[in-house]
């Protein structure tokens, strides 16, 4: 069961690292496009590399900290985080932002697939990424 958790946690782990890269490669329109105001006031202070920095770190924090939880009885508590990074990793991809309101909507239909998808965008940049080396 223990490595049911782990599995869990390292999916937690990579739906932030997607986020992480998603947010570099929107940097150019982040600002405007994050929803969390604590990630708007740190690119504020710093700009999107503070911000993908601190929240590198809260991830890294995170996973240690639940890693440690699946030895105990407090193990319970990573599947709701589970449960929240897979509605996380939905939002990023099945919804947009309406532009008249502002407001996160299911962006799901066929004209879906005429704009260039997120996952595909993210599958360009570390294959782009990777050449490079």
């Amino acid at each position: 069961m223990r490595y049911l958790y782990h599995a869990m946690i390292l999916l937690i782990g990579a739906v932030s690292a997607y986020d992480n890269t998603m947010t570099w490669i929107y940097s150019d329109t982040i600002v405007e496009l994050e929803m969390n105001p604590v990630g708007v006031w740190l690119m504020e202070q710093g700009g999107v590399s503070l911000f993908i920095t601190v929240k590198a770190a809260a991830t890294l924090l995170l996973v240690g900290v639940l890693f440690g939880l699946s030895r105990t009885k407090y193990r319970w508590l990573i599947i709701p985080t589970f449960v929240f990074q897979l509605g996380m990793f939905a939002f990023l991809n099945l919804f947009s932002i309406d532009g008249p309101t502002g407001m996160p909507v299911l962006d799901w239909g066929p004209h879906r697939w005429e704009k260039v998808h997120p996952v595909n965008e993210w599958i360009d940049f570390m294959t782009n990424f990777y050449r490079r080396k």
